[in-house]
């Protein structure tokens, strides 16, 4: 980590729309440049202050996606001169974003960036493999949303998920009856305002869609498994396919000064691990333990804990583990409920976790994801805001 200090402000995201509702049309531009606005206004700083744009997006679903980056910067009024970039590492998309232009300013590159993310899986096309012939037969076709959910070396998502829980001895019940908290959860936080405090309204969409707050217990155990035939993965108790878009400002120490902000939060530091792909749930794990020895601190300094709900299984072991106290736990439900579009959710999480810290005083908040093909990521920020 840079000897610089580096600080969070105004993190925000759109709503998070389920698969085919009402983001289905809207490409990862049209739903991060709202945002980015929005950001950069809530600051108090003005787009011309701003000198670098980091993107995250890990499928190009249409013909601004490779572009999104530099689109999405002049489209939210930053002048030509900024520098901008896109990346992608994988589920820990929106994290990377942050790190990335942390990383900038760090290095005495940058001085106010904004790291922006997004995820328009609705508009994933079938691919038509034509471009050199085909001498007989149909075409091969693929889905380029498949892409996402099946790794190089053939691990689907979900199937990882079963292999995690059979590693951690955690059983279907387990994991329906953390599925059904996750739901309770967002509800309440719905209910409470705290959702809303996240949210930039986007075409129209100012609640997200997926949630589902009148599931039961025994709907979730109504479903069957959906990758192994006895297996305890369903669609219950994994996160979504979504569409959304987040973005927050990330600002040197020395730009905070000289433009009078007032920081959310202070990026402690982060780790990136590798962990089996067959068993890439358990990344969260490593990735924290990496995080805590770098820092000094230990889990009992950990004010809230966003720990990605890819699966239910990835957070149940993730707890065991690491001995995380499920109270503090993903407080205000996770992707299981409000839904993972992997561009945005590190960004989504990190805003969850600063205005969680906010409202209870506390000074650290950990934000962990898996990440496909075998990685897992966490990062520790400390709360600016009313602390205890």
């Amino acid at each position: 980590m840079s000897e610089r200090q580096i600080y969070l402000k105004s993190a925000r995201r759109t709503a998070f729309g389920r698969f085919g509702g009402g983001f289905r049309d809207q490409p990862v531009t049209d739903l991060a440049v709202p945002v980015v606005k929005d950001v950069i206004a809530r600051s108090g700083l003005a787009a011309e202050d701003v000198d670098h744009l980091v993107f995250g997006n890990v499928i190009a679903t249409t013909s601004e996606a490779p572009w999104a980056a530099r689109i999405t910067a002049l489209g939210a009024g930053i002048p030509d001169s900024v520098r901008t970039v896109n990346v992608n590492r994988a589920c820990g998309t929106g994290v990377q974003a942050v790190i990335t232009a942390a990383e900038q300013i760090g290095l005495g590159r940058s001085e106010v960036a904004v790291a922006a993310g997004a995820e328009a899986f609705s508009m994933a096309p079938s691919v038509l493999w034509t471009r050199w012939g085909n001498k007989r037969g149909v075409p091969k076709i693929e889905d380029m949303l498949e892409w996402a959910y099946t790794d190089p070396w053939g691990n689907v998502m979900g199937v990882t998920g079963e292999n995690l829980a059979g590693l951690g001895g955690i059983g279907r019940d387990e994991q329906d009856e953390y599925a059904l908290r996750s739901q309770t959860r967002a509800e309440a936080a719905r209910a409470a305002g705290y959702l809303a405090e996240e949210i930039h309204e986007v075409g129209g969409v100012a609640v997200d869609e997926f949630p589902r707050p009148q599931v039961t217990l025994s709907d979730l155990q109504k479903l069957r498994p959906a990758f192994a035939e006895d297996g305890s993965v369903t669609a219950g108790n994994s996160s979504g396919v979504n569409d959304g878009a987040g973005a927050v400002m990330v600002i040197s120490e020395e730009a905070v000064e000289r433009h009078g902000v007032a920081p959310d939060g202070r990026i402690v530091d982060w780790a990136v691990v590798g962990v089996e792909a067959g068993l890439m749930g358990r990344g969260p794990v490593p990735a924290t333990q990496a995080v805590l020895a770098r820092t000094g601190l230990s889990v009992g300094d950990l004010d809230v804990c966003e720990v990605n709900e890819a699966f239910a299984v990835v957070v149940l072991y993730a707890m065991a583990q690491l001995k995380l106290d499920p109270e503090l736990t993903n407080p205000n439900g996770g992707a299981i409920s409000i839904g993972h579009p992997p561009g945005a959710t590190g960004i989504r999480m990190i805003a969850s976790a600063l205005n969680q810290l906010a409202r209870t005083g506390g000074r650290y908040g950990l934000v962990s994801l898996c990440l496909g093909g075998g990685m897992g990521l966490s990062m520790i920020v400390e709360n600016l805001r009313n602390r205890s």
